[in-house]
Protein backbone atom coordinates (compact mmCIF):
# COMPACT_ATOMS: atom_id res chain seq x y z
CA UNK A 1 0.00 0.00 0.00
CA UNK A 2 3.06 2.26 0.05
CA UNK A 3 2.38 3.74 -3.28
CA UNK A 4 3.33 7.25 -4.27
CA UNK A 5 0.71 9.94 -4.04
CA UNK A 6 0.64 10.55 -7.82
CA UNK A 7 0.01 6.86 -8.50
CA UNK A 8 -2.91 6.85 -6.04
CA UNK A 9 -4.43 9.98 -7.59
CA UNK A 10 -4.09 8.46 -11.06
CA UNK A 11 -5.85 5.25 -9.97
CA UNK A 12 -8.69 7.29 -8.45
CA UNK A 13 -9.04 9.50 -11.54
CA UNK A 14 -9.29 6.40 -13.70
CA UNK A 15 -12.39 5.57 -11.62
CA UNK A 16 -13.73 9.17 -11.83
CA UNK A 17 -12.84 9.89 -8.18
CA UNK A 18 -11.00 13.03 -6.95
CA UNK A 19 -9.02 13.06 -3.69
CA UNK A 20 -9.92 16.26 -1.89
CA UNK A 21 -7.42 15.95 0.99
CA UNK A 22 -3.93 16.58 -0.47
CA UNK A 23 -2.07 16.04 2.81
CA UNK A 24 -2.44 12.54 4.22
CA UNK A 25 -0.16 10.57 6.49
CA UNK A 26 -0.87 6.98 5.48
CA UNK A 27 -3.19 4.75 3.49
CA UNK A 28 -5.37 4.32 6.58
CA UNK A 29 -6.01 8.06 6.96
CA UNK A 30 -9.67 9.05 6.51
CA UNK A 31 -9.95 11.42 3.56
CA UNK A 32 -12.66 13.24 1.61
CA UNK A 33 -13.48 12.20 -1.96
CA UNK A 34 -15.73 13.51 -4.73
CA UNK A 35 -17.33 11.44 -7.51
CA UNK A 36 -17.20 13.14 -10.93
CA UNK A 37 -20.09 11.02 -12.25
CA UNK A 38 -22.80 11.83 -9.68
CA UNK A 39 -21.04 14.66 -7.76
CA UNK A 40 -21.41 12.69 -4.51
CA UNK A 41 -19.14 13.69 -1.58
CA UNK A 42 -18.07 10.89 0.76
CA UNK A 43 -15.40 10.09 3.36
CA UNK A 44 -13.33 6.89 3.80
CA UNK A 45 -9.69 5.67 3.78
CA UNK A 46 -7.26 5.47 0.87
CA UNK A 47 -6.70 1.79 1.68
CA UNK A 48 -10.37 0.99 1.27
CA UNK A 49 -10.58 2.73 -2.10
CA UNK A 50 -7.51 0.94 -3.40
CA UNK A 51 -8.91 -2.41 -2.22
CA UNK A 52 -12.09 -1.70 -4.13
CA UNK A 53 -10.06 -0.83 -7.23
CA UNK A 54 -8.08 -4.06 -6.88
CA UNK A 55 -11.35 -6.06 -6.75
CA UNK A 56 -12.74 -4.20 -9.81
CA UNK A 57 -15.55 -2.59 -7.78
CA UNK A 58 -17.14 0.84 -8.30
CA UNK A 59 -15.33 3.28 -6.01
CA UNK A 60 -18.26 5.72 -5.47
CA UNK A 61 -20.81 4.33 -2.94
CA UNK A 62 -23.72 6.09 -4.64
CA UNK A 63 -22.76 4.82 -8.11
CA UNK A 64 -22.33 1.36 -6.58
CA UNK A 65 -25.89 1.43 -5.23
CA UNK A 66 -27.25 2.66 -8.58
CA UNK A 67 -25.39 -0.11 -10.41
CA UNK A 68 -26.69 -2.71 -7.94
CA UNK A 69 -30.24 -1.38 -8.29
CA UNK A 70 -30.05 -1.68 -12.09
CA UNK A 71 -28.97 -5.31 -11.76
CA UNK A 72 -31.79 -6.00 -9.31
CA UNK A 73 -34.35 -4.41 -11.65
CA UNK A 74 -33.16 -6.22 -14.78
CA UNK A 75 -35.73 -8.74 -16.01
CA UNK A 76 -34.49 -12.32 -16.26
CA UNK A 77 -35.15 -13.83 -19.74
CA UNK A 78 -36.04 -17.24 -18.30
CA UNK A 79 -38.32 -16.27 -15.39
CA UNK A 80 -39.61 -12.95 -16.74
CA UNK A 81 -39.10 -11.41 -13.29
CA UNK A 82 -36.66 -8.98 -11.69
CA UNK A 83 -34.38 -10.02 -8.83
CA UNK A 84 -36.47 -7.84 -6.50
CA UNK A 85 -39.62 -9.79 -7.44
CA UNK A 86 -37.89 -13.15 -7.01
CA UNK A 87 -36.66 -12.22 -3.52
CA UNK A 88 -40.07 -10.85 -2.53
CA UNK A 89 -41.85 -14.03 -3.68
CA UNK A 90 -39.29 -16.25 -1.96
CA UNK A 91 -39.63 -14.24 1.27
CA UNK A 92 -43.43 -14.38 1.10
CA UNK A 93 -43.36 -18.16 0.65
CA UNK A 94 -40.89 -18.55 3.51
CA UNK A 95 -42.94 -16.35 5.84
CA UNK A 96 -46.09 -18.38 5.11
CA UNK A 97 -44.56 -21.78 5.87
CA UNK A 98 -46.27 -23.21 8.94
CA UNK A 99 -43.93 -24.64 11.57
CA UNK A 100 -44.40 -27.50 14.02
CA UNK A 101 -46.24 -25.17 16.39
CA UNK A 102 -48.89 -24.51 13.75
CA UNK A 103 -47.81 -20.90 13.17
CA UNK A 104 -46.21 -19.19 10.19
CA UNK A 105 -43.36 -16.69 10.49
CA UNK A 106 -45.84 -13.90 9.78
CA UNK A 107 -47.94 -15.00 12.77
CA UNK A 108 -44.91 -15.53 15.01
CA UNK A 109 -43.58 -12.04 14.25
CA UNK A 110 -47.02 -10.50 14.86
CA UNK A 111 -47.35 -12.29 18.22
CA UNK A 112 -43.80 -11.32 19.18
CA UNK A 113 -44.47 -7.67 18.33
CA UNK A 114 -47.77 -7.70 20.21
CA UNK A 115 -46.17 -9.28 23.27
CA UNK A 116 -43.32 -6.77 23.17
CA UNK A 117 -45.65 -3.78 22.90
CA UNK A 118 -48.07 -5.07 25.55
CA UNK A 119 -45.43 -6.37 27.97
CA UNK A 120 -45.71 -4.66 31.35
CA UNK A 121 -42.60 -2.89 32.60
CA UNK A 122 -41.99 -3.98 36.21
CA UNK A 123 -40.63 -0.54 37.17
CA UNK A 124 -43.43 1.60 35.72
CA UNK A 125 -46.35 -0.85 35.66
CA UNK A 126 -47.11 0.27 32.09
CA UNK A 127 -46.87 -1.44 28.73
CA UNK A 128 -44.47 -0.22 26.03
CA UNK A 129 -47.42 1.11 24.00
CA UNK A 130 -48.71 3.16 26.95
CA UNK A 131 -45.21 4.37 27.80
CA UNK A 132 -44.73 5.60 24.24
CA UNK A 133 -48.15 7.28 24.27
CA UNK A 134 -47.44 9.03 27.56
CA UNK A 135 -43.98 10.05 26.38
CA UNK A 136 -45.44 11.56 23.18
CA UNK A 137 -48.19 13.33 25.13
CA UNK A 138 -45.69 14.61 27.69
CA UNK A 139 -43.43 15.88 24.92
CA UNK A 140 -46.27 17.71 23.19
CA UNK A 141 -47.54 19.16 26.49
CA UNK A 142 -44.12 20.29 27.67
CA UNK A 143 -43.94 24.09 27.84
CA UNK A 144 -41.14 25.41 25.64
CA UNK A 145 -39.02 28.55 25.96
CA UNK A 146 -41.73 30.54 24.13
CA UNK A 147 -44.27 29.63 26.83
CA UNK A 148 -46.28 27.34 24.53
CA UNK A 149 -46.65 23.58 24.27
CA UNK A 150 -46.16 21.71 20.99
CA UNK A 151 -49.95 21.33 20.70
CA UNK A 152 -50.51 25.09 21.17
CA UNK A 153 -47.66 25.98 18.82
CA UNK A 154 -49.10 23.75 16.06
CA UNK A 155 -52.61 25.12 16.58
CA UNK A 156 -51.40 28.73 16.47
CA UNK A 157 -49.36 28.02 13.34
CA UNK A 158 -52.44 26.54 11.63
CA UNK A 159 -54.65 29.49 12.65
CA UNK A 160 -52.03 31.97 11.51
CA UNK A 161 -51.63 30.23 8.14
CA UNK A 162 -55.38 30.35 7.52
CA UNK A 163 -55.56 33.97 8.67
CA UNK A 164 -52.76 34.98 6.29
CA UNK A 165 -54.70 33.35 3.45
CA UNK A 166 -57.84 35.17 4.68
CA UNK A 167 -56.03 38.54 4.51
CA UNK A 168 -54.06 37.94 1.31
CA UNK A 169 -56.72 36.19 -0.79
CA UNK A 170 -60.25 36.40 0.58
CA UNK A 171 -60.50 40.00 1.82
CA UNK A 172 -59.03 41.68 -1.34
CA UNK A 173 -61.44 39.63 -3.46
CA UNK A 174 -64.54 40.35 -1.32
CA UNK A 175 -63.72 44.00 -0.53
CA UNK A 176 -61.70 45.32 -3.51
CA UNK A 177 -62.22 48.99 -2.57
CA UNK A 178 -60.85 48.56 0.97
CA UNK A 179 -57.18 48.48 1.98
CA UNK A 180 -56.44 46.54 5.16
CA UNK A 181 -54.26 48.37 7.71
CA UNK A 182 -54.44 45.81 10.51
CA UNK A 183 -51.72 43.14 10.43
CA UNK A 184 -52.40 39.43 10.84
CA UNK A 185 -50.91 39.41 14.36
CA UNK A 186 -53.07 42.38 15.40
CA UNK A 187 -56.18 40.69 14.03
CA UNK A 188 -55.45 37.45 15.90
CA UNK A 189 -55.13 39.46 19.11
CA UNK A 190 -58.09 41.86 18.81
CA UNK A 191 -60.40 40.26 16.18
CA UNK A 192 -61.10 43.71 14.70
CA UNK A 193 -59.88 45.11 11.38
CA UNK A 194 -58.77 48.67 10.66
CA UNK A 195 -58.99 49.59 6.98
CA UNK A 196 -59.07 52.57 4.62
CA UNK A 197 -61.24 53.25 1.59
CA UNK A 198 -59.25 53.54 -1.65
CA UNK A 199 -61.86 55.98 -3.02
CA UNK A 200 -62.07 58.57 -0.23
CA UNK A 201 -59.21 57.49 2.14
CA UNK A 202 -61.69 57.23 5.04
CA UNK A 203 -60.27 55.03 7.85
CA UNK A 204 -62.58 52.84 9.91
CA UNK A 205 -62.40 49.91 12.36
CA UNK A 206 -64.99 47.10 12.56
CA UNK A 207 -65.49 43.35 12.83
CA UNK A 208 -64.98 41.20 9.72
CA UNK A 209 -68.56 40.77 8.42
CA UNK A 210 -69.29 44.50 8.66
CA UNK A 211 -66.43 45.91 6.58
CA UNK A 212 -67.57 48.89 4.52
CA UNK A 213 -66.81 52.57 3.98
CA UNK A 214 -69.55 54.47 5.80
CA UNK A 215 -68.79 57.61 3.76
CA UNK A 216 -69.17 55.99 0.35
CA UNK A 217 -71.94 53.62 1.54
CA UNK A 218 -73.85 55.21 4.44
CA UNK A 219 -75.89 52.86 6.63
CA UNK A 220 -79.57 52.78 5.72
CA UNK A 221 -80.58 49.16 5.38
CA UNK A 222 -78.38 46.07 5.52
CA UNK A 223 -77.74 44.15 2.31
CA UNK A 224 -79.58 41.11 3.66
CA UNK A 225 -82.59 43.18 4.69
CA UNK A 226 -82.72 44.72 1.22
CA UNK A 227 -82.68 41.23 -0.33
CA UNK A 228 -85.53 40.04 1.93
CA UNK A 229 -87.61 43.12 1.11
CA UNK A 230 -86.98 42.78 -2.63
CA UNK A 231 -88.03 39.13 -2.51
CA UNK A 232 -91.24 40.00 -0.64
CA UNK A 233 -91.99 42.72 -3.19
CA UNK A 234 -92.03 40.06 -5.93
CA UNK A 235 -94.89 38.37 -4.03
CA UNK A 236 -96.92 41.28 -2.63
CA UNK A 237 -96.91 44.95 -1.57
CA UNK A 238 -94.74 45.71 1.49
CA UNK A 239 -94.02 48.50 3.97
CA UNK A 240 -90.46 49.09 5.19
CA UNK A 241 -89.12 50.30 8.56
CA UNK A 242 -92.56 50.90 10.05
CA UNK A 243 -92.83 52.40 13.57
CA UNK A 244 -96.61 52.71 13.71
CA UNK A 245 -97.80 49.15 14.35
CA UNK A 246 -95.93 48.51 17.65
CA UNK A 247 -94.88 52.04 18.67
CA UNK A 248 -92.16 53.04 19.33
CA UNK A 249 -90.48 49.83 18.13
CA UNK A 250 -89.62 49.40 14.47
CA UNK A 251 -90.57 46.52 12.16
CA UNK A 252 -88.24 45.99 9.20
CA UNK A 253 -90.84 44.68 6.74
CA UNK A 254 -94.65 44.53 6.90
CA UNK A 255 -96.95 42.80 4.40
CA UNK A 256 -100.36 44.29 5.30
CA UNK A 257 -102.40 42.06 2.98
CA UNK A 258 -101.20 38.92 4.79
CA UNK A 259 -100.95 40.30 8.37
CA UNK A 260 -97.33 39.29 8.23
CA UNK A 261 -94.18 41.09 9.43
CA UNK A 262 -90.51 40.18 9.06
CA UNK A 263 -87.50 41.15 11.15
CA UNK A 264 -84.02 40.73 9.67
CA UNK A 265 -81.86 40.23 12.77
CA UNK A 266 -78.18 41.03 12.22
CA UNK A 267 -76.59 38.68 14.73
CA UNK A 268 -73.93 41.18 15.85
CA UNK A 269 -76.34 44.05 16.51
CA UNK A 270 -78.98 41.74 18.04
CA UNK A 271 -76.55 40.00 20.39
CA UNK A 272 -74.99 40.83 23.77
CA UNK A 273 -71.32 41.06 24.72
CA UNK A 274 -71.70 41.02 28.53
CA UNK A 275 -74.15 39.99 31.24
CA UNK A 276 -75.13 43.65 31.67
CA UNK A 277 -76.11 44.02 28.00
CA UNK A 278 -78.27 40.87 27.81
CA UNK A 279 -81.88 41.47 26.75
CA UNK A 280 -83.25 37.94 26.84
CA UNK A 281 -86.81 38.79 25.80
CA UNK A 282 -86.15 41.41 23.12
CA UNK A 283 -87.21 39.24 20.17
CA UNK A 284 -89.95 37.56 22.21
CA UNK A 285 -91.47 40.92 23.22
CA UNK A 286 -91.67 42.08 19.60
CA UNK A 287 -93.34 38.80 18.64
CA UNK A 288 -95.88 39.15 21.48
CA UNK A 289 -96.70 42.78 20.55
CA UNK A 290 -97.29 41.78 16.91
CA UNK A 291 -99.41 38.83 18.01
CA UNK A 292 -101.61 41.18 20.04
CA UNK A 293 -102.23 43.11 16.81
CA UNK A 294 -103.13 39.95 14.88
CA UNK A 295 -99.81 39.97 12.99
CA UNK A 296 -97.41 37.05 12.75
CA UNK A 297 -93.77 38.13 13.04
CA UNK A 298 -90.98 36.11 11.43
CA UNK A 299 -87.39 36.52 12.70
CA UNK A 300 -84.69 35.78 10.11
CA UNK A 301 -81.22 35.52 11.62
CA UNK A 302 -78.50 37.02 9.43
CA UNK A 303 -76.36 33.86 9.37
CA UNK A 304 -79.34 31.90 8.02
CA UNK A 305 -79.95 34.29 5.14
CA UNK A 306 -76.23 34.28 4.30
CA UNK A 307 -76.37 30.48 3.98
CA UNK A 308 -77.57 29.70 0.39
CA UNK A 309 -79.48 26.55 1.43
CA UNK A 310 -81.25 28.18 4.38
CA UNK A 311 -82.00 31.31 2.35
CA UNK A 312 -84.00 29.14 -0.06
CA UNK A 313 -85.84 27.59 2.91
CA UNK A 314 -86.70 31.04 4.29
CA UNK A 315 -87.98 32.14 0.88
CA UNK A 316 -90.17 29.04 0.80
CA UNK A 317 -91.49 29.80 4.33
CA UNK A 318 -92.38 33.36 3.32
CA UNK A 319 -94.07 32.18 0.11
CA UNK A 320 -96.08 29.58 2.10
CA UNK A 321 -97.20 32.23 4.61
CA UNK A 322 -98.40 34.38 1.70
CA UNK A 323 -100.21 31.51 -0.05
CA UNK A 324 -97.87 31.57 -3.05
CA UNK A 325 -96.79 27.91 -2.96
CA UNK A 326 -97.69 25.17 -5.42
CA UNK A 327 -100.52 23.04 -4.01
CA UNK A 328 -100.65 19.24 -3.88
CA UNK A 329 -103.27 17.00 -2.24
CA UNK A 330 -102.49 14.28 0.28
CA UNK A 331 -105.30 12.02 -1.02
CA UNK A 332 -103.31 11.63 -4.24
CA UNK A 333 -100.10 10.75 -2.40
CA UNK A 334 -98.82 7.45 -1.02
CA UNK A 335 -97.31 7.07 2.48
CA UNK A 336 -93.97 5.25 2.59
CA UNK A 337 -91.12 4.68 5.03
CA UNK A 338 -88.28 7.06 4.10
CA UNK A 339 -84.70 5.61 4.16
CA UNK A 340 -82.29 7.41 6.50
CA UNK A 341 -80.05 8.66 3.67
CA UNK A 342 -83.06 10.19 1.86
CA UNK A 343 -84.33 11.62 5.15
CA UNK A 344 -81.03 13.39 5.86
CA UNK A 345 -80.88 14.91 2.39
CA UNK A 346 -84.56 15.98 2.43
CA UNK A 347 -84.41 17.64 5.87
CA UNK A 348 -81.10 19.37 5.13
CA UNK A 349 -82.58 20.85 1.96
CA UNK A 350 -86.09 21.67 3.22
CA UNK A 351 -86.07 22.16 7.00
CA UNK A 352 -84.49 25.19 8.69
CA UNK A 353 -83.13 23.10 11.58
CA UNK A 354 -81.83 20.39 9.27
CA UNK A 355 -81.58 16.71 10.13
CA UNK A 356 -81.84 15.10 13.57
CA UNK A 357 -81.77 11.45 14.75
CA UNK A 358 -85.16 9.72 14.50
CA UNK A 359 -86.52 6.17 14.65
CA UNK A 360 -89.58 6.53 12.39
CA UNK A 361 -89.55 8.49 9.10
CA UNK A 362 -92.80 8.75 7.13
CA UNK A 363 -93.05 10.43 3.74
CA UNK A 364 -95.72 11.34 1.20
CA UNK A 365 -94.79 10.38 -2.36
CA UNK A 366 -96.48 11.71 -5.49
CA UNK A 367 -95.43 9.94 -8.69
CA UNK A 368 -92.44 8.53 -6.77
CA UNK A 369 -91.32 12.04 -5.72
CA UNK A 370 -91.02 12.77 -1.98
CA UNK A 371 -93.18 15.84 -1.24
CA UNK A 372 -93.60 15.82 2.53
CA UNK A 373 -92.04 14.13 5.54
CA UNK A 374 -92.69 13.70 9.27
CA UNK A 375 -90.20 12.09 11.68
CA UNK A 376 -90.69 10.70 15.19
CA UNK A 377 -88.42 9.49 17.98
CA UNK A 378 -88.13 9.12 21.72
CA UNK A 379 -88.53 12.37 23.67
CA UNK A 380 -85.39 14.46 24.16
CA UNK A 381 -86.38 16.88 26.92
CA UNK A 382 -89.21 15.30 28.93
CA UNK A 383 -89.89 11.72 30.06
CA UNK A 384 -93.59 12.43 30.62
CA UNK A 385 -94.38 11.63 26.98
CA UNK A 386 -93.88 8.51 24.89
CA UNK A 387 -93.00 10.11 21.54
CA UNK A 388 -91.73 13.38 20.10
CA UNK A 389 -92.74 14.72 16.69
CA UNK A 390 -89.24 15.84 15.67
CA UNK A 391 -89.56 17.26 12.17
CA UNK A 392 -92.25 18.05 9.63
CA UNK A 393 -91.72 19.85 6.34
CA UNK A 394 -92.77 19.92 2.69
CA UNK A 395 -90.56 20.20 -0.34
CA UNK A 396 -89.54 23.82 -1.05
CA UNK A 397 -92.26 26.14 -2.39
CA UNK A 398 -94.98 23.50 -2.03
CA UNK A 399 -98.00 22.93 0.19
CA UNK A 400 -99.46 19.44 0.60
CA UNK A 401 -103.09 19.93 1.63
CA UNK A 402 -103.89 17.41 4.37
CA UNK A 403 -100.33 16.07 4.31
CA UNK A 404 -99.48 16.47 8.00
CA UNK A 405 -102.81 14.93 9.05
CA UNK A 406 -102.33 11.89 6.80
CA UNK A 407 -98.79 11.26 8.05
CA UNK A 408 -99.83 11.60 11.71
CA UNK A 409 -102.76 9.17 11.26
CA UNK A 410 -100.43 6.65 9.62
CA UNK A 411 -98.06 6.91 12.60
CA UNK A 412 -100.94 6.53 15.10
CA UNK A 413 -102.16 3.32 13.45
CA UNK A 414 -98.94 1.52 14.40
CA UNK A 415 -97.78 3.42 17.51
CA UNK A 416 -99.64 4.24 20.71
CA UNK A 417 -98.76 6.72 23.44
CA UNK A 418 -98.64 10.46 23.94
CA UNK A 419 -96.77 12.80 21.59
CA UNK A 420 -95.01 16.11 22.34
CA UNK A 421 -93.68 18.63 19.84
CA UNK A 422 -92.15 22.11 19.82
CA UNK A 423 -93.06 25.05 17.59
CA UNK A 424 -90.26 27.58 17.06
CA UNK A 425 -91.88 30.97 17.68
CA UNK A 426 -89.42 32.68 15.31
CA UNK A 427 -91.33 31.19 12.37
CA UNK A 428 -94.41 29.32 13.64
CA UNK A 429 -97.66 30.38 15.32
CA UNK A 430 -98.62 26.80 16.25
CA UNK A 431 -101.70 26.81 14.01
CA UNK A 432 -100.73 23.47 12.37
CA UNK A 433 -100.69 21.71 15.76
CA UNK A 434 -104.21 22.95 16.52
CA UNK A 435 -105.42 21.51 13.21
CA UNK A 436 -103.79 18.18 14.07
CA UNK A 437 -105.59 17.98 17.41
CA UNK A 438 -102.66 18.85 19.70
CA UNK A 439 -103.29 20.79 22.93
CA UNK A 440 -101.21 23.83 23.83
CA UNK A 441 -99.20 23.17 27.01
CA UNK A 442 -96.91 26.14 27.67
CA UNK A 443 -94.17 28.38 26.29
CA UNK A 444 -90.52 27.55 26.92
CA UNK A 445 -88.17 30.48 27.66
CA UNK A 446 -85.99 31.92 24.87
CA UNK A 447 -83.07 29.73 23.84
CA UNK A 448 -79.63 31.20 23.10
CA UNK A 449 -76.48 30.54 21.06
CA UNK A 450 -72.88 31.66 21.38
CA UNK A 451 -70.90 32.78 18.38
CA UNK A 452 -67.70 34.18 16.98
CA UNK A 453 -67.33 35.19 13.34
CA UNK A 454 -70.95 34.49 12.31
CA UNK A 455 -71.02 30.79 13.35
CA UNK A 456 -73.77 30.10 15.90
CA UNK A 457 -73.02 27.23 18.29
CA UNK A 458 -75.36 25.42 20.69
CA UNK A 459 -75.22 26.34 24.36
CA UNK A 460 -75.02 22.58 25.13
CA UNK A 461 -71.44 22.64 23.87
CA UNK A 462 -70.49 25.39 26.32
CA UNK A 463 -71.92 24.15 29.61
CA UNK A 464 -69.75 25.34 32.48
CA UNK A 465 -68.32 21.92 33.38
CA UNK A 466 -66.92 21.67 29.81
CA UNK A 467 -65.38 25.15 29.59
CA UNK A 468 -62.05 24.45 31.28
CA UNK A 469 -61.08 22.22 28.33
CA UNK A 470 -62.45 24.57 25.65
CA UNK A 471 -61.66 28.16 26.63
CA UNK A 472 -58.24 29.77 26.69
CA UNK A 473 -59.10 31.79 29.81
CA UNK A 474 -61.31 29.98 32.32
CA UNK A 475 -62.22 31.14 35.83
CA UNK A 476 -64.10 28.64 38.01
CA UNK A 477 -65.50 31.48 40.12
CA UNK A 478 -67.33 33.01 37.13
CA UNK A 479 -70.60 31.81 35.56
CA UNK A 480 -70.84 30.14 32.17
CA UNK A 481 -71.90 33.39 30.48
CA UNK A 482 -69.19 35.47 32.19
CA UNK A 483 -66.49 33.02 31.08
CA UNK A 484 -67.81 33.03 27.51
CA UNK A 485 -67.97 36.83 27.33
CA UNK A 486 -64.47 37.04 28.81
CA UNK A 487 -63.20 34.91 25.92
CA UNK A 488 -64.73 37.15 23.24
CA UNK A 489 -67.98 35.27 22.54
CA UNK A 490 -71.34 36.96 22.02
CA UNK A 491 -74.80 35.60 22.84
CA UNK A 492 -78.02 35.85 20.83
CA UNK A 493 -81.53 34.84 22.00
CA UNK A 494 -84.52 33.58 20.03
CA UNK A 495 -88.23 33.75 20.94
CA UNK A 496 -88.53 30.38 22.68
CA UNK A 497 -90.90 27.54 21.70
CA UNK A 498 -94.55 26.65 22.07
CA UNK A 499 -94.96 23.19 23.59
CA UNK A 500 -97.82 21.11 22.12
CA UNK A 501 -99.07 17.74 23.37
CA UNK A 502 -101.26 14.99 21.86
CA UNK A 503 -102.66 12.61 24.46
CA UNK A 504 -102.56 8.82 24.25
CA UNK A 505 -105.23 7.04 22.22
Amino acid sequence: MNRKRNDIIQILKTNNIILLDENYKSATTICDFNCLVCNHLFRTTIKFKLTQHKNNRTLCPRCSLIEKDKKMRKVDDQTGKTRYQEIAEKTAVTMKIVGDDGLSLYQKNAIKLKNTVNAINANTGLSLAKERGLKTKKTKNRVQDNGLTKYQETALRTVKTKTIEFFDVYLPKKFPTLKMITTVDEYLKNKTITYSCTKCNHIRESLYPYLRCTKCEPYHMSKGEVEVREYCETLSGVLSNDRCVIKPLELDIIIPSENLAIEYDGIFWHSSYSVATEIKNYHLNKTALCDSKGIQLLHIFENEWMNPTKQLIWKSIIANKMGKSERFYARKCEVKIVPNATKREFLTTNHLQGDCPSSINLGLYYNEELLSMMTFGKTRFSKKYDWELLRFCNILNATVVGGASKLLKCFRRSNSGSIVSYADKRRSDGNLYQLLGFSYSHDSPPNYWYFKNMVLESRQKYQKHKLSKILKHFDATLTESENMYKNGYRKIFDCGNQVWVLDSL
